[in-house]
């Protein structure tokens, strides 16, 4: 439960991490150091612990001190650093088992008032001699919930059926008539997992977003002043766009995109001018990689074939060429070039900009498949990232120029405009009929541009 990261992106981690009971490998391992620069890492928003405790007797003897260490080695240290950047929750979940003892222990009563209204069950104050009335959830919420009136419930539990338990985790034969729980009761358990998962990680969102508002702020404030480094800026606002991305607040993040393609603008232009000397922002001279990048590792070939499926196959060979590099360790050593900057903002914008059309590709990106959503694609978003690849293309022409000047022809200049032109809008077998033939035929021209240049 982490914010995604993205395939321009340096090496992140994974989605989520299971750990087994038992040795965690993990620790054998060597740590990651953490970078200094707020925003290039991500980080889960909610640290979720799946517990299957099937009595009392295993809780004390083992579980509870599992889930103790659990917390000390995954909470207490990052609430210590302070910041806000890496916020996050937990919550423990405990799975119940048909036909264990946890799954005889209710945990719905009736409420007083509504007979209809169900209620989680009060716990007992009559203690019988030799027997606790306290079942493992009741124990859970005592030994890891805070005592305070206001403070937020971080246990829940969810309850097996049978038929959805493979046969080898059911116990046998079954220690416990299990108490099987009404339609209602099972709506109002997964209700109540819902709502924590909800409020758990908008929780530590919301924090995120603050300090890393309260960061852009501290930075733009210092704009003009020595020391200041655009590229450690951006990595600090990109921080907060991903941010929003990943709650789906894909607009949001598009606008702050843009107006760092703005500021990106101002601080050439004030490099170019002098008016930044006395700042710390620098970029590399030139692309030393964007011949490679373009060729693709080769000359093209023919086969005597135009079909769409050769199309298809050879731009997107030439799209993953051209834009396959870790763009952000560039930008934090700041040793990237203005080209390559340019470049991967038009990458992400295109990218949030189809994922708001509702593309196919966006879709699969997602892991949401091909399955078209309610209202299909929007060809208007989907016309825009055309309109901003021709604007690209057109605004960084004298850049590209500048850094293929030593020797290369400018029939190299004009092939490359009719590469990226073709690896943004296409060639798309999902895409409506006037796209498809606008790029085949940008396809042929470019084509023979760069075969007649190399």
């Amino acid at each position: 439960m982490r914010p995604p990261t993205q395939d321009a992106d340096s090496n992140g981690p994974t989605s989520f991490d299971i750990v087994r009971t038992g040795n965690d490998l993990r620790k054998d391992a060597v740590k990651e150091r953490r970078h200094q620069i707020p925003g290039l890492k991500t980080a889960p928003y909610l640290k979720l612990y799946i517990l299957r405790c099937d009595d009392k007797d295993v809780y004390k003897a083992a579980d509870r001190q599992r889930i103790r260490d659990w917390l000390r080695g995954n909470t207490a240290a990052e609430g210590k650093r302070g910041a806000n950047h890496e916020a996050f929750e937990w919550l423990i979940l405990h799975v119940v088992i048909p036909g264990t003892v946890a799954a005889s222990e209710a945990r719905w009563r009736e409420s007083v008032r509504e007979p209809d209204e169900l209620k989680e069950r009060k716990r007992s104050n009559i203690k019988l001699p030799g027997k606790s009335t306290r079942t493992v959830f009741d124990r859970l919420r005592a030994d890891f919930n805070d005592s305070s009136k206001n403070a937020q419930d971080r246990i829940a539990q969810i309850r097996l059926l049978k038929k959805d338990v493979p046969p080898d985790l059911l116990p046998t034969p079954a220690v416990a008539d299990t108490l099987e729980e009404t339609p209602q009761e099972r709506d109002l358990a997964w209700k109540d997992l819902m709502d924590k998962l909800k409020i758990l990680i908008l929780g530590p969102f919301d924090a995120r977003v603050r300090q890393y508002e309260a960061d852009i702020a501290e930075q733009e404030a210092r704009r003009s002043l020595p020391g200041f480094n655009f590229c450690t800026f951006f990595i600090h606002k990109e921080g907060l766009a991903k941010a929003l991305e990943s709650i789906g607040l894909v607009e949001d993040a598009l606008v702050i995109y843009d107006e760092l393609s703005l500021g990106l603008e101002t601080a050439v232009r004030e490099l170019a001018s002098g008016e930044a000397e006395r700042t710390a922002t620098t970029f590399a001279t030139f692309t030393n990689d964007i011949r490679d990048r373009i060729q693709g590792g080769g000359k093209l070939t023919t086969n005597g074939t135009h079909g769409d499926q050769n199309t298809l196959a050879e731009g997107k060979r030439r799209h993953t060429d051209l834009f396959s590099k870790d763009y952000r360790e560039k930008i934090v050593r700041s040793d990237i070039s203005v080209f390559d900057f340019f470049c991967y903002l038009f990458l992400r914008q295109k990218a949030l900009i189809l994922r708001l059309a509702n593309t196919r590709a966006a879709r699969a990106e997602l892991g949401g498949g091909g399955a078209v959503k309610d209202g299909g694609e929007d060809l208007v978003l989907t016309s825009e990232v055309a309109w901003r690849a021709s604007s690209f293309i057109h605004n960084n022409a004298r850049t590209l120029r500048h850094d293929l000047q030593d020797g290369y022809a400018s029939a190299f200049i004009a092939g490359l405009r009719w590469s990226m032109l073709i690896a943004s809008v296409g060639p798309n077998p999902t895409s409506p009929p006037f796209l498809k033939q606008t790029s085949k035929a940008l396809y042929a021209h470019g084509r023979t541009l760069l075969q007649s240049t190399f």
